[in-house]
This record gives structure tokens, C-alpha cells and sequence, in this order.
């Protein structure tokens, strides 16, 4: 017999049999308990408004939430979507941005070593899908741009400037965009450093508040530099992911050619992703409004 577990909806999978927790009078569905036979009966349960369903688990030990086993088995799963050809790239796009979704809010959760090295071996993949499948690269640009309700910031910006820094270095220097994409993905960990209340503030900020926000990228420069198995570079992104060329940024006012190139890079897509990201005191641009 098996036993329910909660699953976000980021994690779902054709041939998972599902129970949503509400009653058929509250979903668009004929019956609450189903077997998922279809990437749209996903996007259907999520367009429904749920974050998280009942899954039918046949194992007797379901791995901790959060745990490194379990990141671990979804890393793998990543790597199994990118290269299973029944799927079209829209399909392994969506699937591969939900999981990385659900390892990168594990992490922010608890920035282990061992989460930090299974979020890592995740934007690798991805960088090396990018680079390989030209189709993937925009459906993931595309899922990242336009997906507000469920994936966090920190997945659309890491997922464009994947895109971008490939796109910008080309094939030839694909392995470079590969050892940046675990600071591209994990350019924001810092915050796990700042007081929760202030990261969710409704409103904008207080000179003194804005002062410990930017604390985010010391933080994250002293996170990732201790991870061993990660390249420099990483550490230096989310260090001067937020500087800017005419010295303006912070935390260093570096300018110009002082600013790591793959630090510029995420800077864009994270200037991109704030505009075009609904907040409670602006309206946000579209896609075609921030470009311009």
C-alpha cells in the first residue's frame, strides 16, 4: 500500500498518481484523485492555483525534504528529462526549470556543503544543455521570462544568464559558461545571511534597510568561496552581481573592465528579472518594455 507524501507542483511527473486537496466542487477536474498522464494536466493542476498535491509513494522510507539524497536524485532526474527524446524542448524546459525550482529553495533553505555541491552539479547541466541544444536554450529563456507564479528569482536570473553568457561567448568557450553557472544560479544565496522579515518586506526600502540588503553579496562571495569544489568565479559573481560599470554599484564601486564578465552578465538578467517582476509599489514592464 502506498503512502501519501506532499509533492510542490514544480516536481510533478507524468505517471505520478496524484490527490489534490480540495474537493472536485473547487478544481477543474472530473475526480480529486488521478493518475497524471500528460504535461498539460500539469500546467492544468497549476493554473488551478495549487503549490503542492498528495502523491501516491510506494517506498516504506521516502527521503527527507531537503535532504542532499534527495537533491541528489533530482539532479539525476534533470539529466534523464534533458536527454529523453520523447519529450519536445518546451517539455523538458518547463520540468527542468521546476526542478532546479526545487533545489534551489532546498538550498536557500539550508546552504550546506552538500546541498551547495548537488545545486552546482544542477547548473552545470544546465549550462551544458544550453550549449547543446540550441531549442532548449530559448524554451528555458522563455519559461524563465514569462513564469511569475512559481519559481523564484534567483531560478529565472540564474537560468538567463545561462542563456545569455552562452549565447555572448559562444560554442567554443561553452566549458567557461559551465564553471560560472553554479554562482549564476546561486548568485542570491547570501540572503540566506539577512533577517527573513526584511527580505519579504512589502514596500520599498529604508536608507538603513538597504544598507543590510547589500550585505547579500559579501555573503554570498563568503558562502561560495568556501565550497572547494566550485571555480572562483562563482564567488566573484555573487560578490559583483551587483556593481555597475560607471562605479555606481555596490559593494566595491568597481567600474568598467574591474568587473567580472560573468558578474556583468547576471547583472543584466537580474536587472531584467526586476523589471519585469510584479512588486506591490510598481507595475511590472513587459518582456519587450525592459529590453528596450
Amino acid at each position: 500500500m502506498g503512502e501519501r507524501i506532499r509533492v510542490p507542483v514544480e516536481r510533478l511527473e507524468v505517471g505520478m498518481q496524484v490527490v489534490l486537496p480540495a474537493s472536485w466542487l473547487h478544481h477543474p477536474f472530473v475526480r480529486s484523485a488521478f493518475r497524471i498522464d500528460s504535461e498539460a494536466q500539469i500546467r492544468k493542476i497549476r493554473e488551478a492555483g495549487f503549490s503542492w498535491v498528495f502523491v501516491e509513494h510506494a517506498s516504506e522510507e521516502p527521503p527527507m525534504a531537503g535532504s542532499a539524497a534527495e537533491l541528489t536524485a533530482i539532479a539525476q532526474r534533470i539529466v534523464e528529462v534533458l536527454e529523453d527524446d520523447r519529450l519536445t524542448a518546451p517539455e523538458r524546459a518547463e520540468r527542468v526549470y521546476g526542478l532546479a525550482a526545487a533545489v534551489v529553495s532546498s538550498v536557500f533553505e539550508d546552504p550546506s556543503p552538500a546541498n551547495i555541491l548537488v545545486a552546482s552539479a544542477v547548473a552545470k547541466s544546465l549550462a551544458e544543455a544550453v550549449a547543446n541544444d540550441e531549442a532548449v536554450a530559448g524554451s528555458l529563456a522563455a519559461v524563465s521570462s514569462f513564469d511569475r507564479k512559481t519559481y523564484e528569482h534567483s531560478v529565472r536570473v540564474g537560468c538567463l544568464s545561462i542563456c545569455l553568457a552562452t549565447r555572448w561567448v559562444g560554442p567554443s568557450r561553452s566549458e567557461e559558461v559551465t564553471r560560472a553557472a553554479p554562482g549564476f544560479l546561486l548568485h542570491d544565496i547570501g540572503k540566506v545571511a539577512l533577517p527573513w522579515d526584511l527580505l519579504n518586506k512589502a514596500g520599498p526600502l529604508s536608507d538603513q534597510e538597504r544598507e543590510i540588503m547589500r550585505r547579500h553579496t559579501t555573503e554570498g562571495f563568503r558562502i561560495l568561496s568556501a565550497q572547494e569544489e566550485l571555480d572562483p568565479v562563482c564567488a566573484r559573481i555573487a560578490l559583483q552581481h551587483h556593481e555597475r560599470s560607471d562605479g555606481s554599484g555596490y559593494p566595491l564601486g568597481l567600474r568598467q573592465d574591474e568587473i567580472e564578465p560573468f558578474a556583468r552578465v547576471c547583472s543584466v538578467a537580474d536587472v531584467f528579472d526586476a523589471l519585469t517582476t510584479h512588486r506591490p509599489y510598481r507595475v511590472p514592464l513587459r518582456p519587450y518594455e525592459a529590453l528596450e
